[in-house]
């Protein structure tokens, strides 16, 4: 039915509609826990549920998470860049229809807890160094890991002391990279082997370059080893014979003439007396001569090799030439003690020395075909401890055991040390080898 204007009256009322803006929920990124470490600024993000946001004839409301809070001295942030535990919190809204929405500030889902976490370090590029020439360019190492700065250290051994000081000498060495432990991510080590080959000598230079005519086709390298072996060894022949000539002269003048002067004239003055007698003044001369190139050439030698050989085992800590200075004001000093001192002196260290460095040289001849290290050892160590026994019996005048080394072969020529060599060499080639003994052992393979 129809109202009936003739029974009532309307009129018209004024009032207030209010619509209130509409309540959204949040959900948050994964993970939240321990997003691993990667050196730039990462975090989480909270997205609006989407069945909280209105859609108008199939458009939905643009309406999204704003910003948030942000207290970094308590770790309340959205975004980090360091290892931690930290709290988000949602500040406010944005978008275009973002004031038709609100949220219940400090509610559960407004508020997540995260995390960065230690990242697990690796190489990306592995270390490695190339091998040089002693006297030539250093190699340069070359490692890079994907967090943290790479260090390098230098070693003569792999499980030896570490320094900064790159070696300088010829010899094996190990270089380590290293990245250092972390909050943020682990630290690596990685060791690597390397050689610095020896410099070649100047005349092994110079025979190489003059030997025969050979064809070689290019980009082949060319072999020179064989060349430069037998050089040497013709070299070695010449110099063998050479030194055999002078050393057997003076042992036959010594022999010659032992009736004609006392047994107690210094060993420099008898050659000098000997020298003059047959020569006169002038042989005296070349005899100076002579004597100044010997000792000169000898001195540069040895110290040289001492000064390397210091450097080298002290991974260059103690300088080249430190130890050719200290090397040169010790021997100045000790020369003005004269030559039958520094004999009287030398001569036990030298008997006990002596025996041991031609029973291993002997034994390195023949390197090849000892397959075990110990037989080195064992040699070397019984060869000392006769020579050791025979000084000490002489020195100290122990009749006993210099009785009993006098029965031991070749003792009446001096070389009682030769069947206990072989002994020892015997008895170490039983021992099985260490892999550190390989090592050794493959240098003269």
């Amino acid at each position: 039915q129809s109202l009936s204007l003739t029974n009532y009256e309307i009129k018209k009322v004024s009032g207030t509609l209010k619509v209130n803006p509409k309540n959204v929920t949040f959900s948050w990124s994964e993970p939240t826990e321990n997003l691993p470490y990667t050196g730039s600024v990462q975090g989480i993000k909270a997205t609006i549920n989407a069945s909280d946001i209105v859609v108008n004839t199939g458009v939905a409301d643009d309406v999204r998470v704003g910003s948030y809070e942000e207290d970094r001295a308590n770790n309340i942030c959205a975004d980090a860049k360091e290892v931690g535990s930290y709290t988000a919190k949602i500040k406010s809204l944005t978008g275009a229809k973002a004031s038709n929405y609100t949220f219940e500030a400090g509610a559960e889902d407004t508020v997540m807890n995260w995390s960065i976490g230690r990242a697990q370090n690796q190489w990306t590029i592995e270390p490695s160094i190339q091998s040089w020439t002693e006297g030539g360019t250093a190699a340069e190492p070359v490692a890079a890991a994907k967090y943290g700065e790479v260090q390098f250290t230098y070693s003569a051994s792999e499980t030896g002391t570490y320094s900064a000081d790159k070696p300088q000498t010829a010899g094996t060495y190990w270089m380590k990279a290293e990245v250092a432990d972390s909050e943020s991510y682990s630290g690596l080590t990685g060791t690597v082997q390397f050689t610095i080959k020896a410099r070649p000598a100047d005349g092994i230079k110079t025979i190489t370059v003059t030997a025969p005519s050979v064809g070689v086709v290019y980009g082949n390298d060319l072999d020179i080893s064989e060349y430069t072996v037998t050089n040497i060894a013709a070299a070695g022949l010449v110099a063998g014979l050479a030194l055999t000539l002078v050393y057997g002269g003076l042992t036959y003048l010594g022999s010659t003439l032992s009736t004609a002067y006392g047994v107690d004239t210094p060993q420099a003055s008898l050659m000098v007396v000997i020298t003059n007698s047959l020569l006169g003044y002038p042989g005296k001369l070349v005899l100076c001569i002579i004597v100044s190139l010997a000792c000169l050439t000898t001195a540069i030698g040895l110290t040289s090799a001492s000064a390397k050989y210091f450097a080298s085992i002290s991974n260059n800590k103690i300088k080249y030439e430190t130890v050719v200075i200290v090397v040169c004001v010790f021997s100045a000093v000790v020369s003005n003690f004269g030559v039958s001192t520094i004999i009287k002196f030398s001569a036990p260290v030298l008997e006990i020395v002596y025996p041991v460095l031609i029973a291993l040289v002997v034994m390195t001849i023949f390197g090849e075909k000892i397959k075990n290290y110990n037989a080195f050892k064992g040699a070397g160590y019984v060869t000392l401890f006769v020579s050791l026994l025979s000084v000490l019996s002489n020195l100290l005048s122990i009749n006993q055991i210099r009785d009993l080394l006098n029965l031991l072969p070749f003792a009446s020529i001096g070389f009682n040390w030769i069947v206990p060599a072989i002994v020892g060499a015997i008895i170490g080639g039983f021992i099985k080898n260490k892999s550190e003994d390989e090592k050794q052992l493959s240098k003269y393979a």
